[in-house]
């Protein structure tokens, strides 16, 4: 069983991000939805399947940015407002061999187990 400390690194956005809705011409068309800040599109059937598809738009493009350490670069390239939060969820976690940690859910949360060294 190994000591570690668990690191929560929390972006906090300035600014809400504004998304430009593209109603269909035709019936049977889906809306489109065009976020310039972040580069990226979503698609619904409904106005309410278009928020909800932006919304996992934006939670995947996090998602991968945090998992490859580029979301700062990203969001400071873009000129989106925005602050990093750190704070140590645990100190002295103990986790056996098949045990792992999640953070709370969070627009873009990162960990980082480090081993702790113990003092004898």
């Amino acid at each position: 069983m190994a000591n570690r400390q668990v690191v929560l690194h929390t972006i906090v956005f300035e600014t809400p991000f504004v998304w430009k809705r593209i109603k269909p011409r035709s019936k049977g068309e889906s809306f489109v939805g065009v976020c310039e800040q972040l580069g990226i599109t979503a698609e619904g059937d409904t106005q309410e399947e278009l928020q909800t598809a932006a919304q996992e738009a934006m939670d995947l493009l996090f998602s991968s940015l945090a998992k490859h350490g580029d979301a700062t670069n990203f969001l400071t390239k873009r000129n989106i407002p925005h602050r990093i939060e750190t704070r140590v969820l645990h100190k002295d976690l103990k986790l056996g061999g098949d045990e792992f940690v999640l953070p709370p859910r969070g627009v873009i949360q990162t960990t980082t187990q480090e081993s702790v060294t113990a003092s004898l």
